[in-house]
């Protein structure tokens, strides 16, 4: 329908979501007709309402700054904001490079144990080198030349596989595949010559610990295997830490305003902390508690007297320590979202909302308004517009929120327009005269504005004054950064006629809806009531949310696999003293068991770090979140860790059972053979 009359048209094609068609949805899309057909049922043949054209000049700036100064009576603006997407994309690149660190850090510990067992395993060789003259150095060329090798094998089987995701994902996430349309799949090659030079490094750098600690021993001591204690190793540890997770936690809690700024750093030094701490935590607890139990559950008690002592088993941990970090970070941000999107329309006084409104002019605006005002079931007094319009400050992008301050502040109790001296911020802008704006604290910060400051601000290619009278938090408010002005002096200055309409009814919201949008349909517009655009504005943060999700679901499978490796790394270095368990009566189903209950332990003592540690993860998620412009309040909550607990008592016992099998070929008399 347009121009108030019902025309029948035939689709002849279907295009993807690009373009013209990039913003269209199940309720509001775009179509496109011959420009004679609509010009001839309007009767405006040879006008036109919409032109585009690509820049003559060096820069776009300059070529509508030429525009501009020839046609007095067109304006020339940018298609779209550059710096404003750039904006909004770097938020969901950021994120995800947040999420990137936990499959590093995970990754990392993976490595570490393979060239650990790899150098275990080797001891003996190594020593018998070192024992025919080969230098230290030598011996360390030698692993990290592997490290190398293994960093180029993997690096090349994990772009293989990366590229076949992607491109699994690019055909089954297009949105017109039901049609037989599929996206173009893009890969820029560049990307496999840096997953190249990363995985290399990757390895590298996470063997180079155990790859320093190979020919460190005597070369006697590494051929019998007599190993040295580092107890003052182990202090050292715990005390570095304890003061890197400290001094996050002096940072987060007594200087707030610091501790955004550095948030990814003081994250990544809290979780390396609990790491290092947690082993000796562990040893003390499993300390006191094992002459307890043995006498009753001998079984249990030495399946966890092999955790603390089994540094394989506590690699386990870790592994499982970050994977949950990583998925209480998710579930905290995606339950955090819910709550804030729903806390925030609930604070919203509106039924209905009309969004998209085509109609730029005021004549089309005042008949909408009319229409409404003389509907009995609307209440009158609720109707309130708002408007949101790009603009730029000094070269700087900038977003003008057109609002009623007589109205705007009993709209909405989400932000908190009262300064703290008590006076309503709003008021100011009443007087349209004066041009007065308040701009939110993120605005404030990036232009680094003040109360009093005075900026230009072009709006449509019309530069007017304002004076800035307050600042204020707007939390998650639409772009979180912005101007707000007197609706009124948007549309005298900049020209701006559209808006956005919000209202309340006596009565049934969706029933209004429903008849309304058959109005508002000619006009381009879209009516929704609260409920219908809090469910959709909750839809879209579950995107972000399902996208990092992905990447916990990484860090699992990875720790699974992690786990698995682990497990035969510590069945491997203690199979003399299973054999000496059957030796004296042990029969296999005890061995099983001790197997089965290490896992289980890996398991609980993980979650218990992350019980103990969640509040301040939580915490320092936050402060991340405001690093990264997406300020929101998180919370930890146990419940929600339930299904992730559950969910590791089943993988990691199921990563056992190939370790079960391995059991059955033991040899007592061929380990016990050199005693």
């Amino acid at each position: 329908m347009f121009a108030g009359e019902t025309h029948k048209l035939d689709i002849v094609g279907i295009a993807s979501n690009q373009g013209v068609f990039y913003g269209d949805t199940n309720r509001g899309f775009e179509v496109v007709v011959p420009h004679e057909y609509v010009a001839g049922t309007l009767g405006v043949e040879g006008l036109y309402n919409h032109v585009v054209a690509v820049k003559s000049g060096d820069t776009l700036e300059t070529s509508l700054n030429h525009f501009n100064e020839a046609n007095q009576e067109y304006r020339g603006i940018p298609l779209y904001n550059e710096d404003l997407v750039a904006s909004m994309v770097s938020q969901q690149v950021n994120a995800l490079l947040f999420m990137l660190v936990f499959i590093v850090l995970v990754s990392g510990v993976i490595i570490y144990g393979a060239f650990k067992l790899i150098v275990t395993e080797r001891r003996r060789v190594i020593g018998t080198f070192l024992s025919q003259g080969a230098t230290k150095g030598t011996i360390r060329r030698i692993l990290f030349l592997e490290s190398f090798v293994y960093g180029v094998i993997g690096g090349g089987l994990g772009i293989a596989l990366g590229i076949g995701i992607l491109y699994f994902l690019n055909d089954y996430g297009s949105p017109l595949r039901a049609y037989g349309m599929v996206e173009p799949f893009r890969f820029e090659g560049i990307l496999i010559l840096y997953a190249m030079l990363f995985s290399i490094g990757f390895a590298m750098v996470s063997a180079l610990f155990p790859v320093y600690r190979s020919a460190r021993r005597e070369v006697k001591n590494i051929i019998l295997d007599i190993r040295e204690a580092h107890k003052r190793k182990r202090f050292v540890s715990f005390a570095v830490g304890l003061v890197l997770l400290s001094g996050s936690a002096i940072l987060s809690y007594a200087y707030p305003s610091m501790a955004v700024n550095l948030a990814p750093l003081l994250m990544m030094a809290a979780i390396v902390g609990v790491l290092m701490i947690y082993p000796h935590v562990m040893n003390v607890l499993v300390s006191l508690l094992f002459r307890r139990l043995l006498p009753y559950l001998r079984m249990t008690a030495l399946s966890m007297q092999n955790v603390r002592t089994s540094s394989a088993l506590r690699g386990n941990i870790s592994v499982i320590v970050i994977a949950a970090i990583s998925v209480v970070t998710v579930v905290s941000l995606s339950s955090s979202m819910v709550r804030i999107v729903t806390d925030a329309f609930d604070s919203m006084r509106f039924d209905i909302y009309v969004s998209n409104i085509q109609a730029n002019d005021f004549e089309s605006r005042s008949a909408m308004l009319q229409r409404l005002r003389d509907d009995e079931r609307i209440v009158s007094k609720s109707i309130m517009e708002t408007t949101m319009e790009e603009g730029s400050v000094n070269g700087e992008f900038a977003v003008a929120e057109g609002i009623d301050p007589a109205l705007f502040d009993d709209f909405t109790a989400y932000i908190d327009f009262i300064n703290k001296d008590g006076d309503n911020m709003l008021e100011p802008l009443k007087a349209t005269e004066e041009r007065n704006t308040v701009i939110a604290t993120t605005t404030a910060k990036r232009l680094g504005l003040d109360v009093g400051s005075a900026v230009d601000l072009d709006i449509n290619g019309i530069v007017k004054t304002y004076n800035v009278t307050g600042i204020v938090d707007v939390r998650l408010w639409n772009t979180r950064d912005m101007f707000f002005v007197n609706l009124q002096n948007l549309r005298e200055d900049h020209h701006v006629d559209h808006g956005r309409i919000y209202f309340d009814t006596n009565e049934d919201p969706d029933t209004l809806a429903s008849e309304l949008q058959d109005y508002f349909r000619r006009f381009g517009g879209i009516v929704q009531t609260r409920d219908e655009t809090r469910d959709i504005n909750i839809e879209n943060n579950h995107q972000l949310s399902r996208m990092l999700s992905a990447f916990s679901l990484f860090a699992i499978v990875i720790g699974s696999f992690g786990a698995l490796n682990n497990m035969f790394i510590s069945y491997l270095q203690r199979k003399r003293d299973f054999a000496v368990l059957e030796s004296l009566g042990t029969h296999k189903g005890q061995r099983n068991r001790i197997l089965l209950g290490e896992s289980l332990f890996c398991v609980v003592f993980a979650m218990l770090v992350v019980m103990l540690y969640g509040t301040f993860h939580a915490r320092l998620v936050g402060q991340v979140a405001s690093f990264i412009l997406l300020p929101m309040d998180i919370r930890f909550s146990f419940m929600e860790m339930l299904p992730f607990l559950l969910a590791s008592i089943v993988i990691y016992t199921f990563a056992t059972l190939p370790l079960l099998s391995k059991t059955k070929k033991l040899n007592v008399i061929e380990e016990m053979k050199m005693e």
